[in-house]
């Protein structure tokens, strides 16, 4: 078991306020099998956002909100606005806002988008891959999305309509500023096991990460010992 006490901040962004207006299918009820890289883990894939193209986002489900690095911001001629604060392991990072963000993939659209800004410059220098931009919960709350991680591609489905067929399991979820969790168990070789509930966060590229509380609380340090 891989414990991490500390992730990159802004992996987890649920103090953006930020908003998502319009998202088109632009030929049907479906975007289908949009190729993604997943570099370190990440569901990333290449947009035209505004008059530019390939524009590196990450779907994040662990983001309640979208965000578009300040360099790409400035690049792409859009005014911020006001302050915004980001929150993750890692504690606080400021940013602004910008509007009239149209993001466009195959066979879907987003516009007139309101995204926070932040410097993402230090993510992209730990995963190696540039990271232009977040899109978190203004996507995932309007489409029912499929990540496909054997065939490296992203689905999005209209949820009007939409019925699943297949031998997945259904897990409840909750919401808590936008965040998708679940009730889960960590079990240690030892028989230790720590309750909860999880998020879950295409965003993080460990298996698991455990809050310091959660650590303490169930002596897991012992356990594992230094690695």
């Amino acid at each position: 078991m891989k414990i991490t006490r500390w992730i990159p901040i802004l992996m987890c962004l649920p103090l953006m306020a930020v908003r998502g207006h319009e998202l088109v299918f632009t030929s049907g009820r479906s975007a289908r099998c949009i190729p993604i890289d997943a570099s370190n883990r990440h569901v990333a894939f290449a947009a035209r956002v505004n008059d530019r193209d390939g524009v590196r986002l990450v779907l994040d489900t662990g983001a309640g909100g979208s965000v578009l690095d300040e360099a790409q911001a400035r690049a792409l001629g859009l005014e911020s606005s006001g302050t915004q604060h980001a929150q993750g392991s890692g504690g606080v990072a400021m940013g602004s806002t910008v509007r009239g963000v149209d993001v466009t993939l195959p066979g879907l659209q987003l516009l007139d988008q309101t995204m926070g800004t932040l410097d993402l410059g230090a993510i992209s220098a730990q995963s190696g891959r540039p990271m232009d931009g977040i899109l978190g919960h203004p996507l995932l709350a309007r489409s029912v999305v499929e990540i496909d991680y054997p065939r490296k591609c992203v689905s999005f489905f209209d949820p009007d309509g939409y019925r699943y067929e297949g031998p997945g399991v259904s897990v409840p979820l909750t919401f808590k500023q936008n965040l998708p969790y679940a009730k889960a168990s960590v079990v240690h070789r030892d028989g230790r096991s720590i309750s909860g509930k999880f998020l879950i966060d295409s965003g993080a590229s460990t298996n698991l990460i455990l809050s310091p509380e959660a650590i303490d609380r169930g002596g897991i340090d012992a356990a594992v010992g230094k690695t």
